[in-house]
């Protein structure tokens, strides 16, 4: 079922999981102490970590100067990076952020399908796969291609392109 900005934070507030669109693909989202939620919902294993959408790069820890300048360039935007294992991306949607900071600033979100599938491009498409979980349409550009993925060395501003 589609939902507004703020029965989508109530849910995710409820620990439920929610798909929101994003500047990329549509997203499965939830609280990052529900993750186990996706990994269930998406069949996905346990060694792939999910990725955490943020609302300010300073919600990722031990972070210096010199990697915050390099994160600013990317961000807000379709690129994320694996951070010490975790990843992070800022997106560039002003309603993803809105519902990411009345949730605490962090929402773990993985790509709106069964792993191994096709990234989920619209509404109708995510019905078929997940009747039970609500849907908020965003506003502002989409691309429909998942992110960019990049692991930053932090001890020396190494940026190495995994995807």
């Amino acid at each position: 079922m589609k939902i507004n900005k703020q029965e989508a934070i109530k849910a995710l507030l409820n620990k439920q999981v929610v798909c929101i669109e994003t500047d990329t693909v549509p997203g499965l989202a939830t609280l990052p102490t529900n993750q186990e939620a996706l990994y269930k919902l998406k069949r996905r294993s346990k060694e792939k970590k999910i990725i955490f959408l943020i609302d300010d790069i300073k919600r990722i820890p031990d972070l210096n100067k010199d990697n915050q300048e390099l994160l600013k360039n990317y961000w807000p935007g379709a690129v994320s990076f694996i951070i010490d294992n975790q990843g992070y991306r800022i997106p560039n949607c002003e309603d993803c952020l809105a519902v990411i900071s009345a949730c605490g600033g962090i929402l773990a979100v993985s790509s709106a399908n069964i792993s191994g599938m096709d990234p989920i491009l619209n509404y109708k498409e995510f019905e078929k796969y997940f009747p039970n979980i609500n849907y908020l349409e965003t506003t502002g550009k989409k691309s429909s291609v998942p992110s960019q993925i990049y692991i930053l060395d932090k001890n020396n501003n190494n940026l190495e392109r995994i995807r």
